[in-house]
């Protein structure tokens, strides 16, 4: 039979939650589906008042939204984790609404609506200071979710660069998972790169990624991004590609071993990057850049 993953589910409305899913399935089986919530004030209120009535708490008046005055009593405080844990938390678990709530907070913080418009400009703002302003870069949401998301694998590479050399570099980098080890990543096999690599993943439809770093042999720290996005693609198969380049980027520069087969110039690469038609594949350091033959991260 075909199941629900050929029938996309659908908003049944711009103006609401309620969705739409067609197809078929089997009696056993289960399918679960995350989507953005609209509305998010009088959702969460809405949620607030139907727990209170399971108490036996009436709300008369309903739920609305509005400002708060300066005379008003606070019923209740939630303080939120650090910064930090949030971020690892969403990382290490690929939390897609913490994704979401961190973007529309961006927006707040500048002074701007509290909305993915308002984050998104901040991330526009951020990534031209960094000089990753990438025409060819389409963003629409803080989780990557949006099918309309666009990035290259060298712009990726580079973001992930600049954030080793910023000043939360320790933090960041503790915040990824360890490959093979823990959270979504946790099934990928590594042998010489096992303790050595960490990255976060994606995954959608038909798309396949893996981005993060490595600590090398003898090179230090690298950074790397792996897209993979055709129709023809197994996942399985991407997922080994990208493990034995995880395992051959860590031994980087080992002495007394063959040199991996990236077409390396020069002993200390900037970017190696390749855009084969159904894969691509970057990595990224601090110096003069070199031409790399063809890596395919798809076979």
């Amino acid at each position: 039979h075909r199941d629900l993953h050929s029938f996309p589910t659908r908003r049944s409305s711009d103006l609401n939650n309620v969705f739409t899913v067609g197809g078929t399935i089997g009696g056993s089986d289960t399918r679960k589906y995350w989507k953005p919530v609209l509305g998010i004030p009088a959702y969460v209120g809405g949620a607030m008042v139907a727990l209170l009535a399971e108490r036996g708490i009436v709300v008369a008046g309903g739920v609305g939204r509005g400002t708060s005055p300066l005379a008003g009593q606070t019923l209740w405080l939630h303080r939120s984790l650090p910064l930090s844990a949030i971020v690892e938390e969403m990382l290490v678990h690929s939390n897609n609404h913490s994704a979401e709530q961190l973007l529309r907070i961006l927006g707040e913080s500048s002074r701007r609506p509290g909305t993915d418009a308002g984050g998104l400009a901040v991330e526009r703002a951020e990534l031209r200071k960094l000089g990753l302003g990438n025409p060819q870069l389409k963003l629409y949401d803080g989780s990557g979710l949006a099918p309309s998301d666009k990035i290259e694998p060298l712009t990726l590479a580079s973001l992930l660069a600049a954030e080793l050399r910023g000043p939360n570099a320790g933090t960041f980098v503790r915040s990824l998972p360890l490959v093979g080890l823990q959270g979504t990543v946790r099934y990928h096999v590594l042998h010489a790169a096992l303790g050595r690599a960490r990255a976060k993943s994606g995954h959608l439809e038909h798309v396949n990624g893996l981005a993060g770093t490595v600590m090398t042999r003898s090179h230090g720290r690298v950074v790397f991004a792996f897209l993979t996005n055709a129709a023809n693609s197994e996942a399985s198969a991407v997922e080994r590609a990208q493990d034995r380049a995880l395992d051959t980027l860590s031994e980087f520069g080992e002495r007394n071993r063959r040199r991996p087969r990236l077409g390396v110039g020069e002993a200390r690469p900037r970017c190696i990057s390749t855009h084969p038609r159904s894969n691509a594949f970057s990595v990224a350091r601090s110096a003069p850049a070199i031409t790399p033959t063809p890596f395919s991260s798809a076979r």
